[in-house]
C-alpha cells in the first residue's frame, strides 16, 4: 500500500500560506457580499383582483337648427353649441368586474351642484339606493335629463337674490358609490365618487358652447397575500446560510494562513549578527590585539559564546583580547596557564 509522507518545510509552509491567504481573501469577500445583500424578500400573491368601472354617456338633443343636419349629437361628433341644444341625456353606468365569484351590494346616491365664479350651490341630493352584487347583477345604469334653460333660470334667480351677474356656470353631476363585496373570506369596502362637469360658456372664443369634463373612470383593486421568504442563492443554499459558511470559511482559512506564516517565519534561519554588533555591548572589556598570543603549556578552555567569556572576564577582572585570522575572530583571556577562548567566524 502506497504511503505518502509529508514534511512541513519552509517551501511547503510558504505554498500553503499563499493558498490559504487566497482562500481567506475569497471567503472574506463572500462574507462581506452576503452581509451587504438582503436575505429575505417579500412575495406578493394576488388572492382576488377586481375593478369598478364608471361611465357617463352623453347625448345632446338639438333644437331646430341650420348647423347640424341631425336631431341628436354626441360630444365626439361635434361642438355642443348651447343655443341649439334643448337638453342633455346623461346615462351613468357602473359595473363591477371580478376574477372570482362574489356577493355583496353597491350603495349610491347622486349630488347635483351648480357653481359660478361668485357662488356655489347644491341643487339636489338623492336618497340612498342599494343594488346587489352577485353572479347575475354586477352593477346598475341610470339616466338623467338635463335641460339647459332650466339651469339658466336657476342662475338668474340666484343672481337676482345675490346681486351677481353670471355669464357662465358649471354643473357637477356626481355619483357617490360605496362597494361592499365578499369573495370567500376576503372582504372589501371601497368608496368612489365619479363625476361629470358640464360647463356652460357663453361668448367664449369658440362661441356659446357646452364643454364636458371627464366621463370614464376605472378603479382597480386587489386583495393580496404578503409573505416574507428566504432568498435562495447558488446551489440551492439560502443567502443567510452563506453568511455563516463564508464567515466560518474565513475564520478557518485565515487561521491556517496565520499558522503557515508563523511556521515559515519560525523555520527561517536566523541571520547572525555581524562581529561588530556582537562586540558592541562589551567594548569596555574587549581590547584589540595585533596578533594572537600563545603560551607554552597553556590549557585552552573553549567557551560557548562571548557572553560566557565576558562573565569569566568580570570574575577575574581581566580584559578580553580580540584577534582575527582570515574570517575567524578569536576572543580570549589568560588566567595563569588557563586560556579562556571563544572563536567566531564572520557571517556569510
Amino acid at each position: 500500500m502506497l504511503k505518502l509522507k509529508f514534511t512541513l518545510n519552509r517551501r511547503n509552509a510558504l505554498i500553503f500560506a499563499a493558498v490559504f491567504g487566497v482562500l481567506s481573501a475569497i471567503a472574506l469577500a463572500a462574507a462581506l457580499y452576503y452581509f451587504s445583500v438582503p436575505t429575505e424578500a417579500e412575495v406578493v400573491t394576488d388572492l382576488w383582483s377586481y375593478r369598478s368601472k364608471a361611465n357617463y354617456d352623453v347625448v345632446a338633443y338639438l333644437k331646430s337648427n341650420n348647423f347640424y343636419n341631425k336631431t341628436t349629437l354626441r360630444p365626439e361628433e361635434g361642438t355642443l353649441y348651447s343655443r341649439i341644444i334643448d337638453r342633455l341625456n346623461i346615462v351613468f353606468s357602473y359595473g363591477f368586474e371580478s376574477n372570482k365569484p362574489i356577493s355583496g351590494s353597491v350603495d349610491y346616491f347622486v349630488s347635483i351642484v351648480i357653481k359660478t365664479p361668485a357662488w356655489e350651490k347644491v341643487l339636489e341630493t338623492t336618497s340612498l339606493k342599494t343594488v346587489p352584487l352577485d353572479a347575475t347583477s354586477r352593477g346598475f345604469k341610470e339616466q338623467y335629463i338635463l335641460v339647459i334653460d332650466d339651469y339658466w333660470n336657476v342662475v338668474r334667480a340666484f343672481d337676482k337674490e345675490t346681486g351677481t351677474n353670471t355669464n357662465e356656470f358649471n354643473i357637477t353631476y356626481q355619483y357617490f358609490v360605496n362597494v361592499r363585496a365578499q369573495s370567500g373570506s376576503d372582504k372589501i369596502n371601497e368608496k368612489m365618487a365619479p363625476s361629470i362637469d358640464i360647463s356652460v360658456k357663453p361668448r367664449s372664443s369658440e362661441g356659446d358652447i357646452i364643454a364636458l369634463g371627464r366621463r370614464d373612470y376605472t378603479y382597480p383593486g386587489s386583495v393580496e397575500k404578503r409573505e416574507t421568504v428566504q432568498i435562495v442563492s447558488i446551489f440551492g443554499i439560502y443567502r443567510y446560510q452563506y453568511r455563516y459558511l463564508a464567515t466560518g470559511g474565513f475564520i478557518v482559512a485565515s487561521s491556517a494562513f496565520a499558522f503557515f506564516i508563523w511556521s515559515y517565519v519560525k523555520m527561517t534561519p536566523k541571520r547572525e549578527k555581524p562581529i561588530t554588533d556582537l562586540i558592541r555591548p562589551y567594548k569596555e572589556v574587549v581590547a584589540e590585539a595585533m596578533e594572537p598570543i600563545r603560551r607554552r603549556g597553556e590549557i585552552v578552555i573553549t567557551m560557548n559564546n562571548l557572553e560566557d567569556l565576558v562573565k569569566v572576564s568580570d570574575n577575574l577582572a581581566k580584559p578580553i583580547l580580540h584577534t582575527r585570522n582570515g574570517k575567524t575572530h578569536t576572543f580570549y583571556l589568560y588566567d595563569g596557564p588557563n586560556r579562556y577562548e571563544y572563536n567566531k567566524d564572520e557571517p556569510a
